[in-house]
C-alpha cells in the first residue's frame, strides 16, 4: 500500500477551496440581501453556485479525511502504519504537539489553519475540543483536519441560512413571478 503524497495534500486543497467558496457565497448572499440590491440581480445565482461548489468540496474533503486519517485495516503491517504516520507528520497533515499550549502554538504557525482561523479562534477551539479529541476513537493529532472541516461546516450552515433569506427576497420580486 504505497502512500501518495498528493492524496495527503488533497484534503487541504479541497478544504481550502471549499472555505474560499463558502466565504464568497456568504459575501454574495449578504450583498444580495442588502437593501439597495435589486432582487432580480444575478448575484443570487452566483452565491447559490458558490455554496453548491463549497458543499461538494467539503464532502470530498470529509471523504478524503476519513480515508486518510481513519483506522487502517487489521491486515496492514505495522511498518506500513508507521510509514503512513511518518508521511502524515512530514506533510503537516496532522498535528505533532500533544499538550494544549504547544498545540495552540503549532496551529497558530500552521499555514493552512492560520488562513481559516484567527489566533483567538484557535485557542477557543482547542479549549473546547482538546479533551474530546484526546479520548475514545479520536486521535489528538487529527485535530487539525477536524477543526478545519468543522469551521467549513459552520460556514456552510451560515450560508444556507442566508440562502433561505435570499431565496425569499428573490421569489418576492416581481420579475421572478
Amino acid at each position: 500500500m504505497p502512500i501518495d503524497p498528493k492524496k495527503e495534500k488533497a484534503i487541504f486543497q479541497k478544504a481550502s477551496r471549499s472555505f474560499e467558496l463558502v466565504v464568497k457565497s456568504i459575501q454574495a448572499f449578504r450583498a444580495f440581501l442588502s437593501e439597495d440590491h435589486p432582487p432580480q440581480s444575478p448575484d443570487y445565482y452566483l452565491a447559490r453556485n458558490f455554496l453548491r461548489d463549497a458543499e461538494t468540496l467539503h464532502g470530498e474533503a470529509m471523504a478524503e479525511a476519513k480515508k486518510l486519517l481513519g483506522p487502517l485495516p487489521g491486515y496492514i503491517s505495522s511498518q506500513v502504519a508507521d510509514s503512513k504516520k511518518a508521511m502524515l507528520e512530514a506533510m503537516s497533515v496532522v498535528a505533532k504537539s500533544v499538550d494544549m499550549a504547544n498545540l495552540q502554538s503549532e496551529l497558530e504557525r500552521d499555514e493552512f489553519i492560520s488562513r481559516m482561523f484567527k489566533p483567538d479562534e484557535i485557542a477557543l477551539y482547542i479549549r473546547a475540543n482538546f479533551e474530546s479529541q484526546s479520548k475514545g476513537k479520536r486521535k489528538l493529532p487529527h485535530i487539525k483536519a477536524r477543526m478545519a472541516l468543522d469551521k467549513i461546516a459552520k460556514k456552510i450552515i451560515q450560508a444556507r441560512e442566508l440562502r433561505e433569506r435570499a431565496q425569499q427576497k428573490h421569489q418576492a420580486s416581481p420579475a421572478s413571478t
